[in-house]
C-alpha cells in the first residue's frame, strides 16, 4: 500500500486544518497509509493526535534550519514514504530542499489565493510551483487562476474537491416551518476572504422591514484582519442590533448550531472551496450565497444553493422574501439537496481522488 506523508503548519481551526482532520479520522476508509508531520501546534492539536494516525511534530528553529531540513528527511524516508503532500508552500519548499536525492514525489496542495501578500512569498511560490510534481487544487476556479498567474502547464496540476465528513453532522434533519422569529447564522473565520459586512448590512435592512430574526456569527477574530470583526461589531451596535445579532467566535460545536437555525448566509470576496456552505447544505439548511464564481461551481450553478449579486443587498432581499413566504416549499428542497450534495463531497469521495492521482503521479 502507498505510503504518504502529510506535512502540515500550525493546527489551528481553518479551512486546511479541518479537512486534513476529516482524513486523519477516515484512514480506514482510504487505500493507503499515512502519517503527519505538523511545525506548530494549535486548538486542534489535542484533536489530531486523537486520531489513529502517526503525527509528529517537528519545528525549525528559524526559517531553512538545516537540523530541521535533516530530521525531515530522516522522518520521511525512515516511514518508507512515497509521497509527501504539503498543504502549503513553505512546507513543500521545506521538503524539495530535505528530500534532493530522492525518488519521493512532492505535491502541495493551495487552499486559498497566496499570491499578492508579499513579493517574497510571490516569488516562493512561483518558484516551487515549477518544482514539484504536482499543484493540487480545491476547485477549478482556483486552478484556474493559479494555472494563468504562475503560467503553470495543466499536467503538472490537478482539481481534488475538498472531502466532509458529513457523519459528523448525522441525519439530514428535515425541518418544519414555524413561526416567528426567523434564526439565521454564518460560520467563517474574519479573515481576509470573506465579506461579512454585506451580511451586517443586509441584517439591517431586515430590521428595518420589521422583519424578526436573530443572527449568529461564527468565527474568531482574525489576528492580521482584525479590523473585519471590530467593522462588522461597531456596525451592529450603531444600527441597533446588539440583541439580534451575536459573535460567538470559533467553536467546536458547529453541527448542532446549524441544527437549530432555520437559514445558512454567507457572503465572500475570494474563497476557494467553502466548506462552511457545504455543510451547511448537507445539513438541510436552506443557503444564501452571492455568485462568486467558486460558489457557482460548487452549488452547481445555483442548484444546490440561493445565489445572489455579489453584495447586493436587495438583491439578496428579494431572493430571502420569497424564502419567507414559502419556507415549506424550500425546507423540502434543501433537504433534497442535502442527499445529493452528501454524495458529491464526501471525505470517502475525496480519499478516492487523491488514491486515483497519487497512483498517476508514482507512475510516471
Amino acid at each position: 500500500m502507498r505510503k504518504v506523508i502529510y506535512l502540515l503548519g500550525s493546527l489551528n481551526r481553518g479551512g486546511a486544518e479541518t479537512l486534513i482532520l476529516d482524513v486523519f479520522n477516515n484512514a480506514s476508509k482510504a487505500n493507503f497509509e499515512f502519517e503527519g508531520i505538523y511545525r506548530k501546534g494549535g486548538v486542534l492539536e489535542q484533536a489530531f493526535k486523537s486520531t489513529n494516525v502517526t503525527f509528529k511534530k517537528l519545528s525549525p528553529r528559524f526559517p531553512f534550519d538545516p537540523r530541521y531540513l535533516s530530521g525531515l528527511r530522516s522522518l520521511v524516508l525512515s516511514q518508507g514514504a512515497e509521497i509527501v503532500h504539503a498543504q502549503q508552500y513553505i512546507d513543500a519548499i521545506y521538503a524539495k530542499i530535505a528530500l534532493m536525492g530522492t525518488k519521493v514525489k512532492i505535491v502541495q496542495t493551495y487552499h486559498g489565493y497566496d499570491l499578492g501578500h508579499s513579493r517574497i512569498g510571490d516569488f516562493l511560490i512561483k518558484t516551487i510551483s515549477k518544482r514539484i510534481d504536482c499543484n493540487i487544487f480545491v476547485s477549478e476556479t482556483q486552478r484556474e487562476f493559479f494555472v494563468k498567474k504562475l503560467r503553470l502547464p495543466l499536467e503538472r496540476t490537478a482539481v481534488v474537491y475538498n472531502g466532509l465528513n458529513f457523519a459528523k453532522l448525522g441525519d439530514v434533519k428535515k425541518r418544519i416551518p414555524r413561526d416567528g422569529k426567523v434564526i439565521m447564522g454564518t460560520v467563517g473565520n474574519f479573515v481576509k476572504g470573506r465579506d461579512p459586512m454585506t451580511l451586517c448590512r443586509f441584517l439591517k435592512k431586515l430590521d428595518e422591514e420589521k422583519i424578526s430574526f436573530e443572527f449568529y456569527f461564527v468565527g474568531r477574530r482574525g489576528d492580521k484582519t482584525p479590523y473585519y470583526f471590530d467593522d462588522c461589531e461597531r456596525f451592529c451596535k450603531i444600527s441597533g442590533l446588539e440583541s439580534e445579532v451575536h459573535f460567538l467566535g470559533g467553536r467546536n460545536d458547529v453541527p448542532e448550531l446549524l441544527t437549530n437555525w432555520d437559514v445558512f448566509l454567507y457572503s465572500t470576496d475570494h474563497d476557494t472551496f467553502g466548506i462552511a456552505v457545504v455543510e451547511a447544505i448537507a445539513s438541510g439548511l436552506p443557503v444564501f450565497v452571492n455568485d462568486w464564481e467558486v460558489m457557482r461551481e460548487v452549488s452547481l450553478d445555483g442548484k444546490y444553493a440561493v445565489l445572489y449579486e455579489t453584495k447586493n443587498i436587495d438583491d439578496l432581499y428579494n431572493k430571502f422574501q420569497l424564502f419567507l413566504n414559502d419556507k415549506q416549499k424550500y425546507y423540502e428542497i434543501a433537504a433534497n439537496n442535502a442527499d445529493q450534495i452528501r454524495r458529491i463531497y464526501s471525505i470517502e469521495s475525496h480519499l478516492q481522488l487523491l488514491h486515483k492521482l497519487y497512483n498517476k503521479i508514482l507512475s510516471k
